[in-house]
């Protein structure tokens, strides 16, 4: 595999990842390999049975933001200020989760 993104703590690589046996051979910068190829155009690579997910707008609160920047730290501003004009209320009995939520995620 060519072009795989590797991210740890302390780097974030575009690297070849050598498969052989249905294993892991080699990791390399610039892998020499005879064999198929597939370029992943800077895909993530992950260890198995992690779960990778997220929670777009949980909170149904994006159309209050204004996202002119396009930049993390905009984001965060953003959905910080929104959520403090947010009007907070305990959940009906029963809903799968019984922590105070924004009226509206429920509604």
């Amino acid at each position: 595999m060519r072009n795989v993104r590797l991210v740890d703590v302390d780097a974030d690589v575009i690297a070849d990842i050598g498969i052989a046996d249905g294993r892991i051979a080699a990791v390399e910068l610039c892998l020499n390999a005879d064999a198929e190829e597939m370029d992943l155009e800077g895909c993530f690579a992950v260890a198995g049975f992690v779960e990778l997910h997220i929670h777009l707008d949980k909170a149904c609160i994006l159309d209050r933001c204004k996202a002119d920047e396009g930049t993390l730290d905009e984001a965060i501003r953003e959905v910080s200020k929104a959520k403090k004009r947010l009007r907070w209320v305990q959940v009906p009995p029963g809903h799968r989760s019984s922590r105070k939520q924004p009226e509206q995620s429920w509604r």
